[in-house]
């Protein structure tokens, strides 16, 4: 894969999930903690649940 798809994708997908929680509305992985992805700014650990 081009590095430079990879940037898009790094990028679209950050950006994304940083404005859905800004929104409120963050995507929940199955055991309850924040969707995460390289360039969120938050870090998220399995099995510990996201608190609001």
């Amino acid at each position: 894969m081009p590095s430079v798809l990879q940037y898009l994708i790094y990028q679209t997908m950050s950006r994304y999930l940083i404005e859905l929680y800004q929104n409120g509305t963050p995507i929940l992985e199955d055991d309850g903690r924040l969707m995460w992805f390289s360039g969120c700014t938050w870090e998220s650990s399995p099995g510990v649940p996201w608190v609001r």
